[in-house]
């Protein structure tokens, strides 16, 4: 026992001790991508810090791992949770059958990015609690009062959260951008990493990032903002994260080889995934038998539940749904089951339609503007 116990223990340190070569190996890649304020020395101490701190890390595809601090590097960034900056999080990618590194800014990450463009004198992100003081009004006198309940022990829950950005020179008024928490918990929910990493340990942070990036959208953006938004992005839906030549370079110099996708793999999700697939359409005259219509009306209202709409359906079927073969019906009660269970994510499966998307909650809206002038 004191045997097999000893060989898991070094299993990480394994692990670890593998990264830090590939961290070394990589490090001319690092001098290059990294500000002039940044070492690759102090860049490789703090993402094995990070790992060190989150094991899962370790369980990842090394290739992602790299890529991930790479990419944190060319951001002039630091993936480290004390800082807020960056995150390294753990997620597993059911198209290629292996658990990746996404990197994640931080809000205070998006901020620094913000300022960059030279343009932006100052982005605030504030929470605001149960008994925190909170007025907002518009008009000729628009006004925003916050006062902290500093002397209370538990000042409750968060209930809002907003961010003011100030410009560079005095013709410019203040953005105003103020979420509930009704607002974050909807994106949070939406996220891949929703139900773990910062999501879990740090969600005020992670509040304060939402309305940072909304707000974002629409001040001038430095580069480095652009892409740290759009690989945030890329995170909430669960994507590899698209990466540039540059980054490829310094991968191909640390030695590390993108993972095989394997034939097969344990993970819950890909298995059934797999196995409840729709045929293709030479296999489905197999077989033609009608779905039975009470059915496929008790299947429909289960659907509506988790707002699967009878065209998403459609679209997944490639047919109507009055043309449902007996089969399809039992493969589409199977993914509703493992939906129900968690094991699968119906947004992934049934992925919402164009039409459907201007339907939800529109994050193309205007922030407000604090500009006396107006009437």
């Amino acid at each position: 026992m004191t045997e097999t116990t000893t060989q898991k223990s070094q299993v990480p340190a394994k692990r670890l001790e593998t990264v830090r070569d590939l961290l070394e190996k990589a490090k001319p890649a690092l001098a290059q991508a990294l500000p002039r304020h940044i070492t690759p020395d102090r860049m490789i101490r703090v993402a094995l810090t990070a790992v060190t701190r989150n094991p899962l890390l370790l369980e990842c595809d090394q290739y992602s791992l790299i890529r991930a601090v790479l990419q944190s590097a060319q951001l002039g960034l630091e993936p480290d949770s004390a800082l807020g900056q960056a995150y390294l999080v753990p997620f597993y990618n059911t198209k290629r059958g292996c658990k990746e590194v996404q990197f994640i800014p931080g809000y205070r990450g998006l901020i620094d990015l913000a300022r960059r463009s030279g343009q932006v004198a100052s982005i605030e992100a504030h929470l605001v609690y149960e008994k925190d003081k909170f007025e907002m009004s518009f008009g000729l006198e628009p006004k925003l009062v916050h006062v902290p309940a500093v002397d209370e022990e538990n000042p409750g829950e968060i209930r809002l959260v907003y961010a003011i950005v100030r410009f560079r020179g005095s013709g410019q008024q203040p953005l105003v951008e103020v979420m509930n928490r009704t607002q974050v918990e909807a994106i949070r929910k939406r996220s891949k990493a929703g139900e773990k990493g910062p999501w879990v340990t740090d969600w005020g942070e992670m509040a304060r990032k939402t309305v940072t990036k909304r707000i974002s959208k629409y001040c001038p953006m430095s580069p480095e903002l652009a892409r740290a938004i759009e690989l945030d992005t890329q995170a909430e839906v669960g994507e590899s994260q698209v990466v540039d030549a540059e980054i490829l370079d310094g991968i191909q110099e640390a030695g590390v080889g993108e993972a095989e996708v394997p034939e097969t793999t344990n993970n819950k999700t890909e298995a059934l995934k797999n196995k409840l697939k729709k045929e293709k359409p030479e296999a489905k005259a197999e077989a033609t038998e009608k779905a039975n219509p009470k059915a496929v009306e008790s299947l429909l209202g289960s659907f509506i539940g988790y707002n699967i709409s009878d065209p998403q359906l459609e679209v997944y079927l490639g047919h109507s749904i009055d043309e449902m073969t007996a089969e399809e019906c039992s493969n589409l009660v199977g993914i509703h089951a493992a939906i129900e269970k968690g094991d699968l994510n119906a947004v992934e499966v049934f992925p919402p339609l164009p039409e459907e998307e201007k339907g939800k909650e529109a994050e193309s809206h205007q922030p407000h503007v604090f500009d006396r002038k107006r009437g």
